[in-house]
């Protein structure tokens, strides 16, 4: 698959979906940047309980240039006060179809599941994803096809 540049989508909001790292294979790993994420939260919280319509209700994952950096770059929650809409924009520096999106897309519900928890009695919840680079790790899926057929 050729990688697609600034691919943006939507993920339906789903209540009550948790999210729990759990290793799988060697493939996906959050561990790396799980916990700054849910730390960060709370504060998140806090400021859109102070004030409902701060464009600063802001988690920032990837914030150094390390390799390998988290793909996640940022998440950021914001309320339409008047519509009483949660808007959520994920943006990602790189995401793959078959291996990351199934759980980035778990994740983001799960944040955007707390906070709707927290504030609560939203009209709509809308979450958008940004992804800078949109693939598939074909290599990675023939590897795993090869290691299934032994």
């Amino acid at each position: 698959m050729k990688p697609i540049y600034n691919y943006t989508y939507e993920i339906p909001f789903k209540p009550g979906i948790k999210f729990k790292y759990e290793r799988k294979n060697i493939l996906i790993s959050y561990i790396g940047y799980e916990a700054p994420i849910w730390r960060q939260l709370p504060g998140v919280i806090e400021i859109l309980r102070k004030d409902k319509t701060s464009r600063n209700a802001v988690i920032i994952v990837n914030h150094k240039n390390e390799e390998p950096g988290a793909c996640l770059l940022s998440v950021q929650f914001q309320i339409d006060s008047i519509d009483n809409i949660l808007y959520v924009t994920s943006t990602f520096r790189s995401q793959c179809a078959i291996f990351g999106r199934p759980n980035d897309e778990k994740l983001l519900l799960s944040l955007t599941d707390e906070v709707q928890r927290c504030l609560g009695g939203f009209e709509y919840i809308k979450i958008v994803v940004n992804v800078a680079n949109y693939h598939r790790r074909d290599d990675i899926v023939n590897e795993v096809n090869m290691l299934i057929n032994i």
